[in-house]
């Protein structure tokens, strides 16, 4: 999922060199791009028990097609084993929350719909792009309703609210971390991701509760600070260096966290 989600190699501790396969992939990003809209959604609501399945069925999904997408790019039969494991996880979860609310399958089809053309972009070499990326956001946010509605709640407002929300930081965070990392060094790319936070704290200003305005404010100085810390960062005496990516991600979830704190006190 996105470039904090796409996985690498697998491994496992058994094995031949080629045939490792890693069941969990080293790519934490993607927990946060999944959990900030299953915890929005959960604030936009009411908390279910059915939540911790949802969660389950989600964390089943990304570790599933990330297997599946592994073998279908290389063809490493190793992959099949926890592409099976996770597509049974995600088989009988998903079976229960259809069971409980069966308007969740609407959403599960426009997931699926987004995934097949994530899925096709990827095999053609495009799975680093920003434009999958967006399509695996807008993935994740699919959770947002889909927490509401397992705690019975409509699709109202606040529904709505917290979609925009958890659709405009993870954005830019994906454009802040990109400017980061794989874009390092781009300054039109830079600019473009500051563009994107100072657009942000407009759209917050007018479409969400005041303090989220404040948070789009604190977003665009992280950002704004990154880029110039990346920019002088030294990494030892006499050489050039660059923020390591422990500390972009320490940043992000405390960015994370601001925001689903503001959920759950704020509101929508």
């Amino acid at each position: 999922m996105s470039e904090r989600s796409t996985a690498g190699p697998l491994s496992t501790p058994s094995g031949s060199r080629a045939e490792r396969i890693r069941w969990v992939p080293r790519q934490y990003g993607a927990w946060a791009i999944l959990a900030v809209p299953l915890l929005l959604g959960v604030a936009a609501s009411r908390p279910s028990p059915w939540h911790l399945v949802l969660a389950v069925s989600a964390g089943s999904a990304y570790l599933a097609s990330v297997a599946a997408l592994e073998w279908a790019r290389a063809r490493r039969t190793a992959a099949l084993r926890p592409a099976g494991l996770f597509g049974a996880v995600l088989a009988v979860s998903g079976a229960a929350l259809l069971v409980v609310e069966p308007r969740l399958l609407t959403i599960a089809a426009l997931v699926v719909a987004v995934g097949g053309v994530t899925l096709a972009m990827s095999l053609a070499g495009y799975h680093k792009s920003v434009f999958v990326s967006l399509l695996e956001i807008g993935q994740a946010l699919a959770l947002v309703p889909a927490a509401a509605l397992l705690a019975g709640d409509p699709l109202g407002p606040a529904v709505a609210d917290a979609v925009l929300a958890g659709g405009l930081y993870l954005v830019g965070s994906v454009l802040v971390v990109r400017s980061l990392i794989r874009e390092r060094g781009n300054r039109v790319f830079a600019v473009a991701a500051l563009a994107y936070h100072g657009a942000v704290v407009a759209v917050a200003w007018l479409l969400l509760p005041w303090p989220y305005s404040v948070l789009a404010v604190a977003l665009l100085a992280r950002s704004a600070a990154l880029l110039v810390a990346q920019a002088r960062w030294r990494a030892g005496p006499g050489g050039p260096g660059r923020l390591r990516p422990v500390h972009i991600g320490i940043i992000e979830i405390l960015a994370s966290l601001a925001l689903v704190t503001l959920g759950f006190t704020v509101g929508f």
